[in-house]
């Protein structure tokens, strides 16, 4: 059985000057961050990081299980997923924008509700832990994952 999407899945999205608060926010806390996705609350970052922006899923293990692969933390590449934990937890999950040499330099990802976002490995709330685990999206679904 595939997961389906939990709330908060909301009906409607953010209002502009919802947008804007958390923009603020963001530049706030986060002034190194880059905004590439306005706040959005239609999907969470293992939405973005495994379902291709596609939901909100508290528990991602399906699509691990199924499309990916842990690889060696020091082999990151361009497309690889950067899972975050906390307590032993997985937190949040990021892609692999940039990497040199197997370090990962600049991730994208999805911050709860609030905006789709680049930024480095260490610059994320700091609910969503630490780098834990690297993953790489097994072949068969990688093609579909770049295109």
């Amino acid at each position: 059985m595939r997961p389906r999407p939990v709330d908060p899945c909301h009906d409607t999205d953010w209002s502009q000057a919802q947008k804007k608060h958390w923009r603020k926010y963001m530049a706030r806390f986060f002034p190194h961050s880059v905004e590439f996705r306005p706040p959005s609350r239609k999907y969470n970052c293992f939405g973005f990081a495994y379902a291709r922006a596609h939901g909100w899923f508290e528990e991602p293990d399906f699509f691990i299980e199924d499309d990916f692969t842990e690889v060696p933390m020091d082999e990151a590449r361009r497309g690889d997923v950067l899972v975050y934990e906390k307590s032993g937890e997985m937190a949040h999950a990021a892609i692999v924008k940039e990497a040199t040499d197997g370090k990962i330099k600049k991730l994208r990802s999805k911050w709860g509700e609030l905006a789709a976002v680049i930024h480095k490995p260490r610059e994320v709330h700091r609910a969503y832990g630490h780098p834990a685990r690297l993953l790489r999206r097994n072949r068969r679904h990688a093609a579909a994952t770049m295109k």
